[in-house]
């Protein structure tokens, strides 16, 4: 044996047992994916990074890898994982609450106790065969923003009524200058817009059968509202054109006296220089107040070979620290009512959360929904530019969807040749 060990080797030595002498790291002992269908700069991406950063801080034993999907179309890719390509799919994913229907058998089921926390509007068929589908990651509702400077004097409240809604308009426009009122009511947001309107009037789209209902009191009130408010002159010109968008730019310009706005738009409002001072109150009702949510999950996919975790990891986005994250960075309504009580003073937060109130889902995707998106649609766009009355207008939609529901002609053979 040589006489002098050569010097990496004492090197190697001493670090082995200097490494030998200290506790050991632990490693993770599982990692789990969630997909984003959105990029890394957005709000949602910026809480679900602390949300993850948050649950490792408790569970170091797990790894929670955030991939983001902006340019997929996020049903086609559901749609392929739920089906036949299951081993491409993610651990957990965001989904539309409208699609937890359809994709139920694909989904982990929960106890259901993980939702007992939110309101029950948020968790209405959210439950399936005693189990719950998913957790709410962003739940949005409408509001009225209202430039309390331009209220006449001695009326200094918001409008809570359709009625009232339209007479305020007509009464703040200034012509050339400030619109009363501004509606998105563009191809994004006509059908929707009827459809809660249809909801204050007392009506539902659907009847006991299932299909679409049209020849209902309560369509043609919603009908003639839209009609009556376009043709009043206190809404933008133009109305089925603005999207919800150009209508905040336009509002920051000082044109607008009331906005129909959701709570995303309103935070991005908020951030903005300049914009004139506003309230927000509750969206208006007729016969009762109802808003519309819009709500996505996060849920664990049934393929994952790692459920205890995902089940962990959704029990924790569950929790008031993560929702209240998702609240803060993703603009998100707060759903959970330790939340919406704690929260309800905050940063104009308090007409979004009471609408949570009685506030309505939409209605699952579907062929039902799909026929109501493309009724709803041509109905408003026919009234609001007078080419029809609501009630000829609904006549003949229930004609189409009539002609549509028949069962197609087969040809018969003609008699046999000479």
């Amino acid at each position: 044996m040589p006489r002098h060990i050569p010097i990496a080797l004492l090197l190697f030595t001493a670090l082995a047992i200097h490494a030998w002498g200290q506790p050991a790291v632990p490693l993770p002992k599982a990692s789990i994916e969630v997909v984003l269908w959105a990029s890394r700069d957005t709000p949602e991406a910026r809480a679900a990074v602390q949300i993850a950063g948050a649950y490792q801080l408790h569970n170091p034993q797990v790894r929670v890898n955030i991939r983001y999907c902006p340019d997929t179309d996020p049903y086609k890719a559901l749609q392929r994982w739920f089906d036949t390509y299951k081993i491409e799919a993610s651990d957990l994913v965001i989904v539309p609450g409208q699609w937890v229907g359809e994709f139920a058998d694909s989904l982990l089921p929960l106890d259901k106790g993980i939702l007992s926390g939110f309101a029950p509007p948020v968790v209405s068929g959210l439950v399936k065969k005693d189990k719950a589908l998913g957790v709410p990651w962003i739940v949005n509702t409408p509001a009225l923003l209202c430039r309390s400077d331009l209220l006449p004097a001695g009326k200094k409240a918001a409008p809570t009524t359709w009625d009232s809604l339209e007479t305020t308009a007509s009464a703040l426009t200034q012509r050339d200058k400030v619109w009363g009122m501004g509606l998105a009511a563009d191809r994004s947001h006509a059908a929707q817009l009827l459809l809660q309107l249809l909801w204050t009037e007392g009506g539902e789209p659907f009847g006991t059968d299932g299909k679409l209902q049209l020849s209902i009191p309560e369509l043609k009130a919603a009908l003639s509202r839209l009609h009556s408010l376009g043709d009043s002159g206190g809404c933008q010109p133009e109305l089925l054109s603005w999207s919800q968008s150009e209508l905040c730019d336009v509002y920051a310009e000082g044109r607008l006296a009331m906005l129909a706005i959701d709570r995303s738009a309103e935070r991005a409002l908020a951030r903005r220089k300049d914009v004139p001072a506003y309230t927000v109150a509750r969206w208006p009702g007729s016969k009762r107040p109802t808003a519309m949510i819009s709500l996505s999950l996060i849920v664990g996919t049934a393929s994952t070979r790692k459920s205890a975790e995902v089940a962990d990891f959704l029990k924790f986005v569950a929790s008031p620290e993560a929702q209240k994250q998702l609240a803060v960075l993703a603009d998100s309504v707060p759903c959970q009512r330790e939340l919406m009580r704690t929260m309800h003073g905050e940063a104009n937060l308090g007409a979004f959360i009471d609408a949570l109130g009685d506030a309505r889902a939409l209605p699952a995707e579907g062929e039902g929904y799909s026929r109501l998106l493309q009724v709803y649609d041509w109905l408003v766009c026919e009234v609001v530019k007078g080419r029809y009355t609501p009630e000829k207008a609904l006549a003949e939609a229930e004609k189409a969807c009539r002609e549509m529901d028949q069962p197609p002609v087969e040809d018969k053979p003609g008699p046999p040749a000479q």
